[in-house]
Formats: C-alpha cells, structure tokens, sequence
C-alpha cells in the first residue's frame, strides 16, 4: 500500500513558488526598485555557501548570516530540507518528472555510482579555487546560476549552465546536479551525513528497487537499507514502497561500512586532497595585471574577484547599462564579473548595483566614498587641446564639477573631485575619445 502521498504533493509545491517568485524578482529588478528586490536578496542568503566564503575572507559575522546559520541547523537535524522544498533550481528540476522520456539513458546507474564516488574530488576543487581567491565557483549555487542564465536568456545568449543542468537531469535522474555539481548541494550534503531524522529503510524490504527509480537523488541502495545524505526529504520513496518498508524517524549516523558512512576510501581522500591543491593553483586562474572599471562600491580587486558571482543583478539593474560583463579573454578569474563601459553609458551614481549585489562584491558606500576610476584628458585627441576649439562637453556633462577651463578650451580634471562616473569619456564627441576614465 503506498504511503504519505500527501508529502510528495506538498514537496512539489514550495520550491516552485520560490522558483516562481525569483523569475518574477529579477524580471522586476530595474530601477527604482520594487520591494520584491530585497525578498530576492534575502532567499539567495539562505544559502551558506556566499556566507561562508565572506566568513573565511573577512572574520565578520553579520546579523544577516543567521539565516544561513538556521538553514544549516535544519539540515544538521533533518537532512537537505533547503535543497528538496527552498531552492529554485530543485523547483525547475521537479518540472522533468513529467517528461515520459526521462532518464533512459543505458547504464545510469553506473553513472550516478561514478558520480557520487567523485563529488568528493569535485567539492575539494571548487573548496580549493575559493580558498585561491576566485569567485567562480560561487556562480554553480543556486540563485547565482538561476539569474545569471536568466540574464544571458535576456541577451539572447546560449544558457550552457542551464542546459547542462537540465541535461544530466533528463539522461541520468532529476537531481543530478544538486547531488555531485553544485557547491551548495555538496555542502549539505556533508552536513546532512549527521542528521539526527532520516528517512529509513526496514528489513521488510523486498529490494524491488521501485523507491530508487523513483528517487530524484538516487540516494538509496535497498540491498543495503541505506538512504544516504543526499536525500532531500522529498517522500516519493515512502509514498511509492508497496511494502511500507520506508519510514521516518530518528537514528545515528550511518555504519562506517555503508555508502554514505563516515568511512571512505581512503584513495578517495588523497584524491580530494589533491585537488584542493589543483583547485588552489588553477581557481584564481586565468587573472592578470589588467585592471577595469568597477561598479562604484566595488572591493578592491583581488578582494572583488573572490567575492563576486557572476549573477548578473547589478547589470540586470543598472538604470544607464553601463555595466557589461567580462568576456571569457578577461581569464577564469575575471569572465563575467561586472564592468563600468562609460562609452556605451556613464554611470548616474545611483547605488543601485549596491543594494541587489547579494555576495559582498559591491559594499553600501556614501557618494563622497565612491572611486570607480579617475579621468584623464588626452591632448593629442582633444579639440581644445590639439585645435583650440571651442567644445568642453567634457566639462558640461560632469556631475561633480571635476572638469575646469584653464583657458584656450582647454580642459583639465580635478582628480581629487572625480570619481569616474565617466560622464565625460561618454559625452566626449571624438572617436576615439580625447578623454577616459582609469581604474584607481
């Protein structure tokens, strides 16, 4: 008799409203911004990962981080109750379990078994490129790769991280990728190996293997009774056991001689310890000597490509369009963070970027505190300079009165009034602009 088919339907239902609610957030996060940007901002912090890696940079708790603190707590006692029933990417993935032709790719289950014997090297590599410095393994958490693919929808680019995603979900099983890719998902799941309930399964078992097939993690092994900690609290096994075999209920940690124990091979280790290494030396990877133009708040480089996301929300605000992601030249390190392109706009100082930046790549600073970048005129270029034309277009669109007349058209910045807004270099009438705008 199949059991709690209750909690299979309720486990459906949260994460698309939250998917649902995120689609509608950053469609809306324009300026001005409406209130659904700040609820934006609050369900990406119920990850721990960006906390975390704020955490391990800056030695700071802030009030904020409570909310990922609880999160972790729920696991450690419950098992990935933030993966099953509060991320947007598991509500997407739930929708594949409508497809008829879902997972009948030969041997999947020899995939999932490699796949799960190599989420430890995978996890130490992503911990080693955080710990180097790069931010890019915060891209894969759940929200920040949700709205940087919604973004490059929005551009009419080729979403690849979304098609994979969806792609190991359709060939291999629905969750795929929360189990062994993303960061998040291995970091509950590390926590989740303790959890105080679980799902568990009783010697009147029959090893039909229905609840595996139905499984969207692939977390069972009935020949053993083992649910593992990739488990998300979903219920399809409990509701789908013709023998009610499966229950919930309190129990300690797994046997160290079970998949899923605490015991692992200890290849396995040397390996994970490897490419922590590899991670480290590689994840910072591709940076160089080039500086850009960063939105104003920005952290000082090093610091802003080790916090930074990718996410795309300060671009998808920015009321100008002055800011222009990285292409994938700038490096593994650089690709996709955010850049001020004055050219194509100047930036209006409105602090927008700073209020939807959800990693603590771009700080809340006072307008005086603002330096994107200093400008500089290039006489050769300018018309007042070169021909003595009348032009200083320069000097009427700064914002901040940075740019003087010292005579004969001749314009001059003030470096300790700009700020690098670029108000100047957008407005200036040459091609190739007489004046531009420098990083600090």
């Amino acid at each position: 008799m199949k059991q709690s088919r209750w909690a299979s339907r309720l486990f459906r239902l949260p994460p698309l409203l939250v998917l649902g609610y995120t689609l509608l957030a950053f469609s809306r996060l324009q300026y001005p911004l409406p209130e659904t940007a700040a609820g934006l901002l609050w369900l990406t912090r119920l990850d721990p990962l960006p906390a975390l890696v704020q955490l391990g940079r800056e030695f700071q708790f802030q009030t904020w981080m409570l909310l990922p603190l609880l999160v972790a707590v729920l696991t450690g006692l419950l098992g990935r109750v933030f993966c099953g029933w509060l991320c947007p990417l598991g509500g997407l993935l739930n929708l594949l379990e409508l497809l008829p032709w879902r997972n009948r790719l030969p041997g999947r289950e020899r995939i999932a078994y490699w796949l799960r014997r190599g989420r430890l090297s995978w996890g130490a590599l992503l911990l080693g490129a955080l710990l180097a410095g790069g931010g890019w393994p915060l891209l894969l958490s759940p929200w920040m790769l949700l709205t940087q693919q919604l973004r490059a929808l929005a551009e009419g680019t080729v979403p690849w991280l979304l098609i994979l995603l969806l792609g190991v979900g359709v060939l291999i099983f629905p969750r795929a990728w929360c189990s062994y890719l993303c960061p998040s998902g291995l970091l509950f799941s590390g926590i989740a190996r303790w959890r105080r309930w679980r799902l568990r399964l009783g010697e009147s078992c029959i090893d039909c293997g229905r609840c595996w097939r139905r499984c969207p993690t692939a977390s069972i092994d009935s020949a053993r009774l083992v649910v593992d900690e990739s488990c998300i609290v979903c219920g399809r096994c409990w509701e789908e056991c013709p023998v009610a075999a499966i229950n919930w209920g309190a129990g300690n940690e797994l046997p160290a001689d079970q998949p899923g124990g605490i015991k692992t091979d200890r290849r396995l280790w040397l390996a994970g310890a490897g490419m922590v290494a590899v991670g480290f030396l590689w994840g910072g990877g591709g940076r160089t000597e080039q500086r850009y133009l960063r939105p104003p708040g920005a952290r000082p480089e090093t610091e802003f490509l080790a916090f930074c996301s990718r996410c795309q929300r300060c671009i998808q605000a920015c009321p100008s369009g002055t800011l222009q992601p990285l292409p994938w030249s700038a490096g593994l390190g650089g690709f996709d963070t955010p850049r001020v392109v004055p050219r194509t706009a100047r930036c209006e100082l409105c602090g927008v970027c700073q209020e939807v930046c959800p990693s603590g790549a771009i700080q809340t600073v006072a307008l005086t505190a603002v330096r994107i970048g200093t400008a500089r005129v290039e006489p050769q270029l300018c018309l007042g300079w070169s021909q003595g034309i009348l032009c200083l277009l320069c000097m009427e669109q700064c914002p901040l009165q940075a740019i003087s007349d010292i005579g004969g058209h001749r314009p001059q910045v003030d470096p300790r009034r700009c700020v690098g807004c670029g108000a100047c270099e957008n407005g200036c009438p040459v091609e190739e602009p007489a004046i531009r705008v420098f990083p600090v």
